[in-house]
């Protein structure tokens, strides 16, 4: 769940390898507009984000 482009709430099915990823951001509030789109493929999709601007 996603409120004000602040991750509140995720749940995952099958690989949870990401979890903690997730966990982070819903913890500290992490604004996560700039990554919305990607936002499922965890923390593998940032490399490739950085990489693209």
């Amino acid at each position: 769940m996603i409120k004000d482009d602040i991750l509140v709430g995720a749940c995952l099915y099958g690989d949870t390898a990401d979890g903690g990823w997730y966990v982070r951001q819903i913890r500290e509030n992490h604004d996560i507009e700039p990554i919305r789109d990607h936002l499922m493929f965890g923390d593998a999709c940032l490399p490739a984000l950085r990489e693209a601007s």
